[in-house]
């Protein structure tokens, strides 16, 4: 609250959460806690063993530490303990005390007695009352054996409780896709209460009502949907009993087997554990040793694992002479593909095929991309679609930074200050958002939130500086003259760490007379200066914009001047889009993320893959577009690429696709707009094959094979190893640790990592050639930093035309992030939200005649497309926040082709809307 008085505005300044001296005291405050090492070491008697502890450790601590097993229900390691079952009761012989493990701390001379008769008869009466109020119908519970309730009555002996059975039944809750709610099962632990406030930071539910009528849920009785639950789905996994269940269930039932993997809907790389029955994946779950989300994931991946089972391709397809699609056995498929290529290469030349990736392929199957591309069709034309998703921001981070990174999304809950840079993980990646609630809320950490749209984050945000994506690159030199003027920067580590220190500082130096920096920039640089510990996210919408390559530069500039390079992450959207840098799967790179004119690379290669390599640069994604267009290319390769629901303007991509003789396709699933490929393969999913995925950190995880593969479908890595033998050009691995170990040999970066090493839990990140630890930790100078050099002005934003006033304001969707293609196949995902909403501000959609649910019609200056109209007062005015993905690809039908070498330049679309009479 706001003082008053004749010395408000002094004392406002001084204690405002931003001021100067409120800042010196939260920073004394913090280091004086995290100084508080010494603790005493307090002895206590455990079933007649001495035992020690710190002081502070609970008895069930000091137990599970010694392997001493005590029972718990309400009891999770991950969460705070508060006593609610009274399972966990042990006896202190002394005094005859029956103490709760869990919380009561150890005090010097206890003598405690685990499994004494006391102690275990209480444990018993507590366990049939808890039973009398439970329905005894275990036979038809999907939990089965999976039942904490269930294992501990059987571990005591309990098969029906003395007391007499209390009847509480309430109606199952199906209201959302996702989850059933089952009260009559609740036990009243209070896990899912603690895990969704203080694991998720989120706060959704609570106890309600009083008495025996209490019962956890949402305020006011809010559906989960109106609350705010993101739908994370750790309540679920966390619950003892089940009382919280997914709903529409593949599997119903005991006698899951449990595999550990990899999450595949966005770069985090979330480690989980897939639920496999008969070799069918029929769920997934947390699991607590993750180093990146512990059992938290997100709707996606707890919710949306059917989307690998639904609508797969389980055949080839050739296209006959009718011009239709018919199935093919693999070898008729593959021969007719090596036919037809070779015969292009040998009537037109191998410059006239080109090959394009996903960002789902594992490592090794991008390294035999490359592979394939260079040294068998000895073409250079190689790319990934993740040149419209992150090319502009990984070229500005890897000329900023000339070496390895390695940020942590752990670190995001050490920060003092975070900075989203137009990120929108509370959407794209819900597990970093995750972080930065836990940092905000537990920590108190500060949230700045640079974005034109409002989030669900934006409640968390210290500063929400509202500017679009255009007005970001002066904020930012703002910010950056303003932190040098002020003195809030770290110029030891700028003139001990990087390159012409000098020249930067007094570039960034302002003018004398220069006008006064804005409110905003000053409150930030007081929020990220005096060596306060950062993080700065950002987001893939950068990568899309005219300006993506400065932004990018800028951002990592302001990490230098904060003391903290390494505290920099781009949120990646592929699940192996920072692997398709790192392995050279572009037309200007080779493995290792080596410059294409590097000889010592070269020379290595040659060894490896034979001399005849080609060593020129290639056509990007969009340059084999045009040259496709004028009828210059004559073959494409597509690995897991549907070319339609990523590349924009859909209709002059789809013409120019037309035109190429030969189009071959792997993939999972059939095209999602129009199939232009005359040969298909199918291909298996991440759970069906071996290999290895590196995550927007730079995190190198293996996945093993723990399903089946639908029909007969294969691994892409198979298709390119077949294909090239065809070709004449047998490559010699067996498995995909065949290749791994090559590309260890290639990548200087990655010789340290061993195949058993990135199949633990959190993998292995590549570590500098030198060996472990970065330049400073071998007493080397960091002189691979590079800043950049602001220009003086910007480019200004071209104004609306007058037919289409409206500004697109492209936004990720939770349920639908990327291209969409493979959250589209999920039955739950696609039930619970229409994408094709796009949100208007209610004074522009008056203008436009448009209600809540109208159908409108959005037309650019490329395409159109038809859309219903959500009202929404944070869309900024004369503006339209249309999903960047799909499945219903709005986006894509409306922007044009960039110009050559240039991002998509999503910031520079305009379009007209008009309401359809329905």
């Amino acid at each position: 609250m706001r003082p008053s008085g004749p010395f408000a505005a002094t004392w406002w300044f001084v204690l405002r959460p931003d001021s100067p001296q409120m800042l010196i005291v939260r920073s004394v405050y913090r280091a004086f806690m995290e100084r508080r090492s010494a603790v005493d070491t307090v002895t206590i008697s455990l079933n007649g063993k001495e035992v020690a502890g710190p002081s502070g450790t609970t008895i069930l601590e000091v137990a599970s530490q010694v392997g001493v097993h005590i029972p718990t229900l309400c009891h999770h390691p991950l969460l705070k303990s508060v006593g609610a079952c009274r399972i966990c009761l042990v006896e202190e012989s002394r005094s005859g005390r029956l103490l709760a493990s869990c919380v009561t701390p150890i005090a010097e001379g206890m003598e405690i007695l685990t499994h004494s008769k006391k102690a275990i008869d209480a444990r018993r009466g507590v366990l049939e009352l808890i039973l009398s109020d439970h329905p005894s119908a275990c036979v038809i519970c999907s939990k089965g054996n999976e039942c904490v309730l269930r294992a501990l009555a059987k571990d005591h002996g309990i098969c029906d409780p003395d007391l007499e059975p209390i009847r509480r039944w309430r109606s199952m809750e199906e209201v959302n896709p996702f989850i059933v709610r089952d009260l009559t099962k609740c036990v009243m632990c209070g896990r899912c209460i603690r895990v969704c406030k203080d694991y998720e930071a989120t706060g959704a539910i609570e106890y309600t009502d009083r008495g025996y009528a209490t019962h956890p849920g949402t305020a006011h009785g809010t559906p989960l949907e109106g609350s705010e639950c993101n739908f994370c789905g750790s309540c679920v996994t966390i619950c003892p009993t089940d009382a919280l269940a997914e709903r529409n269930r593949i599997f119903h039932g005991s006698g899951k087997d449990f595999a550990p993997g990899i999450c595949s809907f966005c770069g985090t790389g979330c480690r989980l554990e897939y639920a496999v029955r008969d070799g069918a994946l029929v769920g997934a779950r947390g699991t607590d040793d993750s180093p990146m989300n512990g059992i938290s994931l997100c709707v996606r991946g707890h919710y949306g694992q059917d989307a690998l089972s639904n609508g797969r391709l389980t055949e080839p397809l050739i296209r006959r002479e009718d011009g239709e699609l018919h199935p093919a056995s693999w070898g008729e498929a593959l021969d007719l593909a090596a036919a037809r290529l070779k015969h292009t290469i040998e009537l037109h030349g191998p410059e006239t095929v080109g090959i394009i990736t996903g960002t789902n392929c594992s490592n090794e199957e991008l390294y035999l991309a490359v592979r394939f591309a260079r040294a068998v069709a000895r073409t250079p034309h190689v790319d990934s679609i993740a040149r419209l998703s992150s090319a502009t921001v990984m070229e500005g981070l890897t000329a900023s930074y000339q070496g390895p990174r390695r940020p942590s999304v752990g670190d995001i809950e050490d920060a003092e200050t975070i900075v989203l840079v137009a990120a929108r993980p509370d959407y794209t990646h819900p597990v970093v958002a995750r972080n930065v609630r836990r940092a905000v809320r537990n920590r108190g950490a500060d949230l700045i939130q640079l974005d034109s749209l409002t989030t669900s984050l934006s409640r968390f945000a210290r500063l929400h500086v509202k500017n679009g994506v255009e007005q970001l690159p002066p904020f930012l030199k703002a910010l950056m003259k303003e932190l040098v003027a002020r003195n809030l920067h770290d110029e030891k580590f700028l003139r001990a760490g990087i390159k012409n220190a000098d020249e930067f500082i007094n570039r960034l130096k302002p003018p004398p007379g220069e006008k006064s920096s804005s409110e905003e920039v000053k409150q930030a640089a007081r929020l990220m200066g005096r060596g306060r510990k950062i993080f700065i996210l950002i987001g893939p919408m950068l990568a899309r914009v005219t300006q993506g390559y400065i932004l990018a530069r800028l951002a990592a500039d302001l990490a230098f001047l904060c003391g903290q390079p390494e505290r920099v992450l781009f949120l990646g959207e592929g699940t192996n889009e920072k692997g398709v840098w790192d392995l050279g799967c572009a037309p200007d790179r080779l493995p290792g993320a080596c410059r294409l004119g590097d000889s010592g690379m070269l020379e290595i290669l040659k060894g490896l893959w034979g001399p005849d390599i080609v060593q020129r640069p290639g056509l990007d994604a969009m340059g084999m577009l045009r040259d496709a267009e004028k009828g210059r290319l004559k073959a494409l390769v597509l690995m897991g690429a549907d070319p339609l629901a990523v590349f924009p303007d859909t209709e002059r991509t789809r013409k120019a696709l037309a035109r190429v003789d030969l189009i071959i396709r792997t993939g999972m699933f059939p095209a999602t707009i129009y199939e232009t490929a005359g040969i298909v393969f199918p291909s298996t999913a991440i759970t069906e094959a071996d290999g290895t995925y590196m995550n927007m950190e730079g995190r190198v995880q293996r996945m093993g094979k723990v399903a089946n593969p639908p029909g007969d479908a294969r691994p892409t890595a198979r298709f390119l190893l077949d294909l090239a033998g065809l070709l004449g050009y047998p490559m010699g691995f067996v498995t995909a640790r065949d290749i791994f170990d090559e590309i260890r040999r290639v990548c200087p970066t990655w010789e340290p990592l061993r195949w058993e090493d990135v199949g633990k839990s959190g993998g292995r990140k590549p570590l500098a050639p030198e060996g472990a630890g970065s330049s400073e930790e071998r007493g080397e100078p960091r002189q691979r930093l590079v800043p950049y050099t602001p220009p003086d002005s910007f480019a200004t934003p071209p104004a609306p035309p007058l037919e289409r006033p409206f500004r697109v304001h492209p936004e990720e969707r939770m349920l639908h992030p990327g291209d969409g293609v493979l959250s589209a196949r999920s039955n739950r995902l696609t039930t619970a939200g229409q994408s094709s909403l796009i949100r208007i501000h209610p004074e522009d959609a008056a203008l436009v005649g448009a209600k809540k649910g109208s159908l409108v019609m959005l037309r650019s200056d490329v395409g159109e497309a038809t859309a219903r109209a959500d009202l929404d007062s944070n869309v900024p005015r004369s503006g339209v926040a249309v999903p960047s993905g799909g499945p219903d690809y709005i986006l894509q039908r409306l922007l044009p082709w960039p110009e050559e070498y240039c991002p998509p330049c999503w910031d520079r679309v305009f379009v007209s809307l008009r309401t359809l009479e329905e």
